[in-house]
């Protein structure tokens, strides 16, 4: 039998460490060591800066050409949005910025419009849909302000109504055309001071 093995009458010995068994100290240290010592940084090669700093005007001037392309790309879409909702007749006199101004109102407040607008390239059908619905919008919101107009010029003509008596308009009647060219102007400056009292 083996010895080692416990027996009910003998526990046994406990068997003898090898000497391949791990440290895990040293293991621990090698960790915190790597943890606290950050790896060197390469010194900057001279030659790299120098093409770097030589670049960099050529990257700016590139810059500016692609905003300068990006803008008038923005401006010529702004401008066939516009077309495109004043195709219609009854949008045809709207100015041009209260069109612009409605669109990006449109953008800013209407997701989806903003997401048509987005994905116009991968789908135009939605994006011509997106204007003809910013079109019928527009057209809403200036029928709305015309109803305002209409009334103020309602209410002002009746004020105006109102304020002029009947016989007022009698008077008027009364003088002659061929009357008030016979007049000097001292007269017919009278006459007009008459009418309004």
């Amino acid at each position: 039998m083996n010895d080692t093995l416990p027996t009910n009458d003998n526990p046994g010995t406990p068997p003898a460490e090898s000497k391949d068994e791990f440290d895990y100290d040293s293991l621990l240290n090698e960790y915190e060591q790597g943890k606290t010592a950050p790896p060197p940084t390469p010194a900057p090669d001279p030659a790299v800066r120098q093409l770097i700093k030589e670049f960099k005007p050529i990257a700016e001037v590139a810059q500016a050409h692609l905003n300068s392309e990006a803008k008038t790309q923005e401006q010529e879409l702004v401008k066939q949005a516009i077309s495109t909702v004043k195709e219609d007749e009854s949008a045809s006199n709207v100015p041009d910025g209260l069109v612009e101004a409605h669109l990006n109102l449109q953008y800013i407040r209407n997701p989806e419009f903003k997401t048509a607008f987005e994905t116009r390239d991968k789908n135009p059908t939605a994006w011509n849909a997106a204007l003809v619905n910013a079109r019928e919008s527009l057209m809403a919101d200036l029928g709305q302000i015309s109803k305002i107009s209409d009334r103020d010029d309602t209410a002002a003509a009746l004020a105006a109504v109102r304020g002029t008596s009947q016989t007022e308009i009698d008077d008027a009647d009364k003088v002659d055309p061929k009357e008030l060219f016979k007049m000097s102007d001292q007269d017919f400056a009278e006459y007009k001071r008459n009418l309004g009292s």
